[in-house]
């Protein structure tokens, strides 16, 4: 996953019902080897209702101690350390 499509996937479950049902889409016809690096990224991004839709849609569990930016970097490390992640996690916590 690129970083645009990531922000373009995040734009749409920011929208309107029916644009998160297609982000939902989106994000699910992504056949990714870093799922839990990217779920942790996308409910990151999403803030308040978007948020708790996308975990309740995706059946997600996290303390907000896992949601810190800390932590993510450290998963993403731990993973391969991929330098899109770390771009995405910062423009997250750096809009």
């Amino acid at each position: 996953m690129t970083h645009n499509e990531f922000f373009q996937i995040v734009k749409l479950l920011n929208g309107l019902d029916d644009d998160f049902a297609l982000g939902i889409n989106c994000y699910k016809s992504f056949n990714s080897l870093d799922t839990i690096i990217l779920n942790l990224l996308f409910t990151k991004a999403l803030k308040y209702d978007k948020r708790h839709r996308f975990v309740k849609e995706l059946k997600l569990v996290y303390t907000p101690i896992e949601l810190t930016g800390k932590n993510v970097n450290q998963i993403i490390k731990q993973n391969g350390d991929n330098v899109i992640y770390k771009k995405i996690l910062l423009k997250i916590m750096l809009p």
